[in-house]
């Protein structure tokens, strides 16, 4: 198992008391949305119970969030293959 830095504890503790998804449960929300939200947020962290506290947020603000994500990834890799490129808009 993985050792707990103190930034992933701080990051823990921050989503905990701040993050919305903390009014829900995993047993409240599509069950595939949370599977694949949890998926996708491995990118931000190693621990599994993280990444379903970060999916559960979005899941909260938008019940549908990954579906969209997907497609809008799904889309803008469309855009790529087209040529499309769009601006940076980067400062």
């Amino acid at each position: 198992m993985a050792s707990l830095t103190k930034d992933c504890i701080l990051q823990v503790a921050a989503y905990l008391l701040t993050g919305r998804g903390r009014k829900l449960s995993p047993s409240m929300v599509d069950p595939w949305q949370l599977k694949i939200g949890i998926e996708i947020e491995h990118e931000h962290t190693r621990f599994k119970w993280v990444a379903q506290i970060i999916a559960l947020d979005h899941l909260y603000e938008f019940p549908d969030y990954y579906t969209r994500l997907l497609q809008l990834e799904k889309e803008a890799e469309a855009d790529k293959r087209r040529g499309i490129k769009l601006p940076n808009r980067r400062p």
